[in-house]
């Protein structure tokens, strides 16, 4: 109940989909105030990418917060999704933690409606981004790169 879903077509064809769960934003307000950002290939036949905002309780476990289905991963569509996660949450920018991928357009998006907000980027995709860059590096030495960024 009171979920939030915002649509966008153009024309007769479908654009965008937004979906915000109403208790998930309620509950944010009490969580530690990160969110993880992804979006990964929708395996069907239409296609699309499925964008995530996913937070942390205070148990430590995951929960959606939103969601979006857009056609591909860009600017465009993270600003939508990111503007329709604003509206909802209602926090402080200033306190408010993004996690994410670094990937196409997150991060101009995220400057845009959060400019107030820290951005930090995921260990593992810095690592993988590191191994396709220099093709020597062995695969181990991604160990050392998790401990210390667990230290």
């Amino acid at each position: 109940p009171n979920s939030v879903l915002s649509v966008e077509s153009d024309g007769d064809f479908f654009k965008s989909l937004y979906l915000g769960l109403k208790q998930a934003t309620e509950m944010f307000r009490y969580s530690p105030q990160m969110l993880f950002l992804d979006g990964t290939h929708l395996k069907s036949p239409s296609k699309g990418i499925l964008l995530t905002a996913i937070a942390i309780d205070g148990n430590r476990k995951l929960y959606p917060v939103a969601v979006a289905i857009v056609g591909i991963e860009n600017e465009e569509n993270w600003n939508f999704f990111i503007s329709n996660l604003k509206q909802e949450l209602q926090v402080d920018p200033a306190q408010l933690t993004f996690m994410s991928d670094r990937d196409k357009g997150l991060i101009p998006a995220v400057a845009k409606h959060f400019p107030e907000a820290q951005h930090r980027h995921c260990i593992r995709h810095i690592v993988e981004n590191m191994r396709k860059s220099n093709k020597g590096i062995p695969k181990a030495s991604g160990a050392f790169v998790y401990g210390a960024a667990e230290a």
